[in-house]
Order: structure tokens, then sequence, then C-alpha cells
């Protein structure tokens, strides 16, 4: 009786530590994939054990923030684009009357002041997004280490269990 219930427990063990070290191998791959592939659009599949189902959807959601912030960015700078042309179109009109230009290299001015706290509202955009991103890069770090660590118990408890069924 005692060695079945011994084989139960071994057996519940080693079902237990595969259900924890599948989902974890496969968030490993994930945020590698990411790290190497600079690919935003991956996504950590969910698990059934709730901690890696939180850590999954955390991440999920950083990767989700991190392109909408670049897509910002990417906005503003189509903006910025569009404002550049615009001023290039009012400078060549400048040209072809001296009264006009006047007027024009005034509305330049007003436009390279827009310009000029546009350039300033990207910058801090970019700026906070560099801060962001370093500060997930630094979160996927320690994440990636809790995970490495959870590895190494549960290949530990493996290991110990191996030993004491022989």
């Amino acid at each position: 009786m005692t060695l079945i219930l011994l084989v139960i427990a071994v057996v519940a063990v080693l079902f237990v530590a595969r259900s924890i070290n599948v989902p974890l191998n496969t968030m490993i791959k994930t945020v590698q994939d990411v790290e190497n592939e600079s690919d935003l659009s991956k996504r950590v599949g969910l698990s059934h054990v709730l901690e890696l189902n939180q850590l999954a959807n955390a991440f999920n959601s950083m990767l989700i923030k991190f392109q909408s912030i670049i897509a910002d960015a990417s906005q503003v700078s189509v903006t910025t684009t569009n404002a550049a042309e615009k001023m290039v179109a009012i400078s060549e009109q400048g040209s072809s009357h001296l009264q006009e230009q006047q007027e024009q290299v005034s509305s330049v001015s007003r436009s390279m002041d827009e310009m000029t706290e546009a350039v300033g509202h990207v910058t801090e955009t970019i700026t906070e997004a560099v801060n962001i991103a370093e500060s997930a890069h630094q979160s996927a770090k320690q994440g990636h280490t809790v995970v490495q660590q959870s590895i190494e118990k549960i290949n530990q408890v493996s290991v110990m269990l191996n030993r004491w069924q022989n």
C-alpha cells in the first residue's frame, strides 16, 4: 500500500513539475524570440497555472504598450514630415511676390515655432519610449532570471525525485 501511495505521489510531483516547466519554457522561448527578432507582435500563450498566466498577461500587455508607443512615435514623425512639406510649399510661393514673401516669412516663423514644439514633443515621446523600453528590458531580464531560477529549482526537485525513485 505504501509503495502504491509512493508511486502516486511521484507521478503527481512529476505531473506538477511538467505542468510548470512546459509553460515556463514556452515563455522563455517567446521572450528570447522577442529579444532576438525585435518582433513585438509575438505573444506568450496563456497557462493554466495562475501565476504563469498572470506573467504571460503582463508580458503581452507590455508588448502591446510598446507597439502603441512606437505607432505614436511614427504618427508624430508623419505629422512632422507633413508640416515640413507645407513649410516648403509656403516658402516657394513666397519667393514669387515680395509682399507675400514678408507675410509668408512670418507664417514660416510661426510654423517653425510649432515645429520646434512638435520636435520637443517627439523628443519627449522618444525619451519616454526609451525609458519604458529600458525599464521593460530590465523587467524582462529580471523575469528571465526568476524563470531560470524556477527551472533550476524544478530540475533540482526532479533530480531528487529521480534519486529517490532509484
